[in-house]
């Protein structure tokens, strides 16, 4: 049994573009969502809890707020500084690597923000925060001062329509809203452009490409060079919710685990 551990689930080349993925382990989790930290570790969120696993598989720590409700969003782009997002509460809370607060809540009420959809951290030590009821993105220091908000989006998202997905990355925010696309804005908050790539609920930034899943494919657009390169899956590994890349790390969401590869394209 041991050899399955070891398995080369595509050990041909069997077809253009598709990769070679080494099966490292897979772990049983009815996961709501998936992420992966710059060191490789993976996080599965599930309800109120944030789960660290190692680059082998091996759980280091859980977080679990029985006060703030269920998880609603998690960024780990900062290995010591992880933002859950709390839509109901209408907070957020930071993490250090250990998954212990760094300080209290944050209660994006006492911010002027009464109805937040979305936030994600910052490289400069704030974060940035979507205020649904004046469609605006916002960003705040470390000190919780407010210094920078977009224009008011009503000219380009409609009403109804909220954000899914928001990371900063390389001096600029990107904001994935299903029905309009990803909106990109400067370190300032100045809407820069949309990006429409089609459905892409979750993805990336790394080195000027976007990646993200599509039809059992993964794929990088290049924004510099305006082109996409894509990755097909092999056929025997379908049904994936989410995915987080890490180099040559790929962990792939199922309906109740999380497979964990090295990946060779």
């Amino acid at each position: 049994m041991k050899l399955l551990f070891t398995i080369i689930i595509t050990a041909l080349l069997l077809q253009p573009g598709q990769p070679i993925l080494t099966f490292q382990k897979k772990i049983e989790t009815h996961a709501d969502f998936i992420l992966a930290d710059p060191l490789g570790n993976l996080f599965t969120i599930t309800n109120k809890t944030i789960t660290k696993y190692n680059e082998q598989g091996v759980v280091q720590k859980e977080f679990s707020s029985n006060l703030l409700g269920a998880i609603s969003y998690a960024d780990v782009s900062d290995p010591f500084r992880i933002l859950l997002f709390y839509r109901d509460f209408n907070q957020i809370i930071f993490l250090d690597n250990t998954l212990s607060e760094i300080h209290s809540p944050v209660n994006l009420g006492d911010l002027k923000i009464e109805e937040s959809e979305i936030a994600c951290s910052s490289a400069n030590g704030g974060f940035w925060v979507y205020n649904n009821i004046s469609k605006q993105l916002a960003y705040f220091d470390k000190q919780l001062q407010k210094n920078n908000e977009s224009i008011f989006l009503n000219s380009i998202l409609n009403t109804d329509q909220k954000p899914e997905f928001l990371i900063e990355k390389s001096d600029y925010v990107f904001m994935y809203v299903p029905e309009t696309g990803i909106l990109i804005f400067d370190k300032f908050g100045a809407y820069f452009k949309t990006l429409n790539l089609g459905k892409t609920a979750q993805f990336q930034v790394d080195d000027n490409k976007i990646i993200y899943m599509q039809d059992n494919k993964i794929l990088k657009y290049n924004m510099k060079l305006l082109e996409t390169s894509s990755c097909q899956l092999p056929d025997s590994i379908k049904d994936v919710k989410s995915f987080a890349l890490v180099q040559n790390k790929l962990y792939l969401q199922k309906k109740e685990s999380v497979t964990m590869y090295l990946l060779q394209e």
